[in-house]
């Protein structure tokens, strides 16, 4: 299958890597810029299928870029998103007349930029059920424990609130009890995200995805999920 072409405009690195991680699928080919101008000349280089823009960047504004994705012949079809963070009425409606196809706006909701996403690419990202949990653990980096809460969790990977994060693609050990039991569990894994404390964001904590986790208790963790009320699916 044709992999989605998907560039991504943003000059601040945080919210970049935050798109990133949330647009991590194997059926799309991501590619990044840091400025305007530079999202422009790899738009017209790589014709993606969508192009995520910053409102505001350092040489221009999304909506001008978006202005000329959309006037230019040889990127017709190519979708365009805004994400700003002033979602008045005025900027609002400024994107619109640029030809946007979706705006989002910052801090970024996981959910709603799936949603935009998908229905523009009519993708179905197919990943497992996550839950709403809030369960004390313990992460192990080198056998050096730190404190964090679980917040969610799936079959593949969980979410993370804690206050010195370890940085992205760090081996970790996740020390803590299956939701709702009492059965302590310990399953290694990776960090594919990470946010610090320090961040513009509201949320300082990582993304593990799990690995080289037993059978039998990736069982015991679908039963629990499968039998826990649909409120608590993300």
């Amino acid at each position: 299958m044709e992999k989605r072409i998907i560039l991504l405009a943003e000059d601040t690195e945080l919210l970049l890597e935050i798109q990133r991680s949330l647009l991590q699928r194997d059926s799309f080919d991501l590619h990044t810029a840091r400025t305007g101008e530079r999202a422009l000349e790899k738009a017209m280089e790589l014709k993606p299928h969508l192009v995520m823009l910053s409102d505001i960047m350092p040489d221009t504004t999304g909506r001008e870029v978006c202005s000329a994705i959309k006037s230019n012949p040889g990127l017709k079809g190519t979708k365009v998103i805004i994400a700003t963070s002033n979602p008045s009425k005025e900027v609002l409606a400024e994107c619109v007349d640029a030809g946007c196809d979706g705006i989002v706006t910052k801090p970024f909701e996981r959910e709603k930029l799936l949603e935009s996403v998908q229905k523009l690419l009519g993708e179905t990202f197919r990943r497992k059920p996550r839950y709403h949990v809030e369960i004390p653990c313990a992460v192990y980096i080198e056998r050096r424990g730190l404190p964090a809460v679980m917040v969610d969790i799936s079959e593949i990977g969980c979410r993370l609130e804690m206050d010195d994060p370890p940085a992205r693609d760090t081996a970790v050990e996740v020390s803590f009890d299956l939701p709702d039991t009492v059965q302590s569990v310990t399953w290694k894994g990776v960090t594919r995200w990470s946010i610090p404390g320090n961040s513009e964001a509201d949320f300082s904590g990582i993304g593990v995805e799990f690995l080289e986790v037993p059978a039998d208790d990736i069982e015991i963790l679908r039963d629990i999920l499968d039998s826990m009320p649909e409120e608590r699916r993300l």
